[in-house]
């Protein structure tokens, strides 16, 4: 039995204890709650210009250092400013020394884009002077009561409509290849990158309100205008289909590494009748809907795009590519309309363009000879691809034989690890194929 006395004494040192311990706690919390952190992860500049790396809680004994992963884009001193030298990306690592111990008190994500050229700032006569409208409100138009049964006219022939004395595009060999999560999302910032937005706009040549999907800049301004892409899908897909292949991250990293323009991307749906639903028939009928297009897209789409958005309008700033059967409207719709089409890719495109009752007679599959020299033209053919066969191959040969200049390739396609992607008929070559497309587009 405890004394009165011995109570007393254990009371008073279990009440101290008590004390010194909740003492402890709020000390802890305390330390805790001030403990060193980095305020920003990211931090967007401008070539040339500086930007410091806030750290909040910083400790008053503790000194801070810095090292950048590429200081060719970004340096950083000792006291944590950040300069921009040139377009890309780089990771400032900040390290806390705190009498004898350091932690990495994290990473800084420093994305540099380019200055402004004064060529950016020329305005297009040809482009819409108005600013771009939400159009998801557009009052549809009366549907037309008979689809359009009749086969696509044909392209009216083109007649040079830039000066006849614009030098021979310079195009350089390049090899295909992608890096390491070349189509991921590498910003921490959920909201980062753009995202589509479907809309619709009036068709004459459908007789009917339709669908297309756009990609906007992440940071588009009617200040400024910007060239387009006009991306198709293949023949079962419609204008969602693009969605697979993260659009949106492959043209924003490529952006963010200076590898290539902010631009507009246009995904729409390239079957040009009244029932214009993803399908898999290959009948003659579903091949005209989408040799069709070429109306529609030249009619109704571009000039409604033109005119909501705040586009360059010119060849060198409009490129049109696209994924199976998108791939075959590509190079139906680029090469007989090169006025408009600087740029075109055809990633595994589909048989139907060269040869007897085909789009193009052998002779007549060329760009036409005042734009041969000034075009991009880019054909890509999967190793495996067990669809299209060897169609690819044989535009390429066809392009050969009429001396037109292009670019050529047989590829497996790639991982997002960066591996060879097998070369079937799918997302593995039509994401890379993407992704080495859109850096040699609107650099002429």
């Amino acid at each position: 039995m405890f004394t009165n006395k011995s109570k007393k004494i254990i009371s008073l040192v279990l009440g101290t204890a008590v004390i010194a311990t909740g003492t402890m706690v709020q000390a802890d919390a305390a330390s805790s709650a001030k403990k060193a952190k980095l305020a920003k992860k990211t931090i967007k500049l401008v070539e040339g210009k500086n930007a410091k790396i806030k750290i909040k809680n910083k400790l008053k004994k503790a000194t801070y250092k810095f090292a950048s992963s590429k200081k060719s884009i970004a340096t950083v001193s000792k006291s944590g400013v950040v300069k921009a030298k040139k377009a890309g990306s780089a990771v400032i690592t900040v390290t806390e020394k705190n009498k004898k111990k350091s932690r990495k008190l994290g990473k800084v994500k420093v994305l540099v884009t380019a200055k402004k050229r004064k060529t950016e700032k020329k305005v297009d006569a040809n482009a819409a002077t108005t600013n771009p409208a939400k159009v998801e409100t557009i009052a549809p138009t009366a549907a037309a009561t008979v689809a359009p049964t009749v086969a696509p006219t044909e392209a009216p022939t083109a007649t040079p409509t830039v000066a006849p004395t614009e030098a021979p595009w310079e195009l350089e060999d390049f090899e295909f290849v992608c890096p390491k999560q070349y189509n991921a999302d590498l910003s921490d910032d959920e909201d980062y990158y753009p995202e589509v937005q479907k809309i619709q706009y009036p068709s004459k040549t459908v007789g009917k309100d339709r669908n297309v999907c756009i990609l906007l800049p992440k940071n588009y301004t009617t200040d400024k205008k910007y060239p387009v892409l006009y991306l198709l899908h293949g023949i079962s897909g419609d204008e969602d289909e693009w969605k697979q292949g993260s659009v949106s991250y492959i043209i924003q990293n490529l952006v963010d590494k200076g590898l290539t323009k902010e631009m507009i991307v246009v995904m729409p749906n390239s079957r040009a009748r009244m029932n214009d639903q993803g399908t898999g028939d290959m009948d003659e009928a579903h091949f005209a809907a989408h040799d069709n297009f070429i109306n529609d897209l030249r009619d109704d789409l571009m000039p409604f795009i033109n005119s909501h958005y705040s586009t360059l309008t010119d060849r060198n700033n409009t490129a049109i590519a696209g994924l199976s059967m998108g791939g075959r409207e590509s190079l139906n719709i680029g090469l007989k309309m090169p006025e408009t089409f600087g740029y075109i890719g055809a990633f595994e495109p589909a048989p139907g363009v060269v040869g007897d009752g085909a789009l193009f007679s052998e002779k007549d599959f060329k760009v036409a000879d005042w734009y041969k020299d000034r075009t991009f033209l880019m054909i890509i053919k999967g190793t495996n691809d067990n669809v299209v066969g060897d169609s690819p191959l044989t535009y390429h040969n066809a392009l050969v034989a009429n001396g037109t200049p292009h670019f050529y390739f047989e590829t497996g396609g790639f991982n997002i690890n960066g591996t060879d992607g097998g070369g079937a008929h799918g997302w593995q070559v039509w994401r890379s194929s993407l992704y080495v497309f859109a850096q040699h587009i609107f650099n002429h």
